[in-house]
């Protein structure tokens, strides 16, 4: 198993707002790496799972000029506690996802 922190904003398909060029690229890159990672680890290993996985908006320093009335932003603890649950569902069909904190899809 191996998964990486992305975010939403690294998606292009899911793109509908623009902005935070360097940000939205550097993430999407990550998802390349891990997309392509994920493939060439299957080819030796059929159990193995390498994903990216978005936290949701986690209340931190970074997100912290973004976060109002309507975003609902997590701890950073239950932030973790998503992923790892996300993760403990995680099955080799899941090798090479790009999942959310619920476990739902995130387009590429």
């Amino acid at each position: 198993m191996f998964a990486t922190l992305s975010a939403r904003v690294g998606s292009i398909g899911d793109n509908f707002s623009g902005g935070w060029y360097g940000y939205r690229s550097s993430k999407a890159a990550l998802n390349q790496f891990m997309r392509t990672s994920a493939l060439e680890l299957a080819r030796n290993r059929s159990e193995a799972v390498c994903v990216a996985l978005h936290p949701g908006t986690v209340s931190t320093g970074l997100s912290a000029p973004f976060i109002n009335s309507k975003t609902n932003a997590v701890s950073p603890t239950h932030a973790a506690q998503n992923i790892l649950n996300v993760i403990d569902k995680l099955t080799p069909l899941s090798n090479g996802g790009f999942f959310d904190w619920k476990g739902d899809p995130v387009p590429w």
